[in-house]
């Protein structure tokens, strides 16, 4: 099944998130597109406009009922127009702006505590990660889409956390809990499945006690001794039981 990752950024709700999703996906207002706008906004249409894919390209079709409101690259499309969008490219909806990227793996990035950008990477297709930050200052990663076939089939039945290192700082979502294990921060249980980590936290699960070292020792340790570090390439694994442990590293 094709897909699409969009950039979406949106001014009204001060949200900025890469979206992966299937072809052929709707936009507009309408609670059946696969990427809602506004909804309160009746300037935008309940079918603003369509990507779909022809011989291996991403089609736009300008579905909105005012062609005007739709613009890539600073050009006001026509009724029905189609055009042939490359990454990078960029199509503005009065306010908000959708950017085509480069699947499947994409970077997202999000202001970090100290007002800069931290870059995460999505693994596969199907996932899109909103940022938001609690009060303690902690950005905390909301999983807003249903995880991709592709992670829900080779995690299916076991215990499986994904780890995302950057530049900045390592977060940490649980993508399969089918015993309902509780996810615990520095012995605190959490109600969110992902947030964004620091160094000497420690997360516990099952019989899993993995601390975070600091960046430059460029690996996540767990205290079983069964479990390998993840190693500074990312692509270690921690196995205890059959229960995976996977990790990225941009």
């Amino acid at each position: 099944m094709p897909t699409v990752a969009l950039e979406v950024v949106n001014p009204r709700l001060a949200e900025r998130s890469c979206e992966i999703h299937a072809l052929p996906l709707k936009v507009g207002r309408g609670a059946d597109c696969g990427v809602q706008l506004d909804p309160e906004n009746r300037a935008i249409s309940r079918v603003h406009l369509e990507l779909v894919e022809e011989d291996g390209r991403i089609v736009l079709i300008n579905r909105a009922s005012n062609p005007k409101a739709t613009v890539v690259d600073g050009r006001s499309l026509g009724a029905e127009e189609r055009v042939v969008l490359a990454p990078g490219q960029t199509v503005r909806i009065f306010d908000t702006e959708l950017a085509l990227v480069a699947a499947p793996v994409v970077g997202l990035g999000f202001a970090s505590r100290g007002g800069g950008e931290t870059a995460f990477e999505v693994l596969a297709p199907g996932r899109s990660i909103v940022a938001t930050e609690r009060a303690d200052g902690r950005m905390i990663l909301e999983p807003v889409a249903e995880l991709a076939a592709y992670d829900q089939e080779r995690f299916a039945g076991r215990l499986a956390l994904v780890f995302y290192l950057d530049a900045g700082e390592p977060c940490c979502a649980v993508v399969s809990n089918p015993a309902g294990h509780p996810l615990m921060l520095d012995r605190s249980v959490l109600s969110q499945t992902a947030l964004a980590l620091e160094p000497f936290d420690l997360i516990e699960i099952d019989r899993h006690r993995i601390e975070i070292r600091p960046k430059d020792a460029g690996v996540i340790l767990c205290e079983i001794p069964s479990c390998r570090g993840l190693n500074p390439d990312g692509r270690g694994v921690c196995r205890l039981c059959g229960a995976p442990l996977a990790g990225c590293d941009k």
